[in-house]
């Protein structure tokens, strides 16, 4: 059931325009252990830095792995890569 509906959101977002909403399941799970790590930080609401500052890593990289995160999933910006893997139920 999930699937068809996912399937028909799909199709929606598609009809209306918001292909940037839209990601594959193989696009989600193709997030690295440390992506996931990130989105998860970025859709708490933390900023690049703080989101650096609680993996231990530059902000640069925290930008780094957005962009990757991004492009993945076939988005053009942070709300809606967090958008996405909140509908893949990678973060809450």
């Amino acid at each position: 059931m999930r699937t068809r509906v996912e399937s028909i959101r799909q199709l929606l977002y598609i009809c209306y325009g918001y292909t940037d909403q839209v990601a594959d399941h193989d696009s989600v799970s193709s997030l690295t252990p440390r992506e996931l790590e990130v989105i998860r930080s970025i859709a708490e609401g933390h900023s690049n830095a703080e989101a650096a500052k609680l993996l231990a890593v530059r902000p640069e990289t925290i930008k780094s792995h957005l962009r990757s995160i991004m492009q993945q999933l076939g988005v053009h910006n942070r709300i809606a890569a967090v958008n996405t893997a909140r509908r893949a139920g990678l973060v809450p």
